[in-house]
């Protein structure tokens, strides 16, 4: 296993404008989730929001569809 098997892989840390493209929700509904436990997001030295593709990609398949 390599150093870069251990590490989260920064491309998969998405920041919040991209992360509810994924989700298919709104940026304020991906802080409300982060609010409640819903899902959790990394903080940057700078304060900013990074979210992990794959619990976004979870949350997206968990969340009801609007027809």
């Amino acid at each position: 296993m390599t150093d870069r098997d251990t590490q989260t892989n920064e491309d998969d840390l998405l920041l919040i404008a991209d992360a509810a493209v994924v989700a298919k929700c709104s940026p304020a509904t991906l802080r409300r989730y982060e609010a409640n436990g819903t899902i959790t997001a990394v903080r940057t030295p700078g304060k900013y929001r990074l979210f992990r593709r794959g619990d976004l990609e979870k949350l997206a398949q968990l969340r009801p569809t609007h027809a």
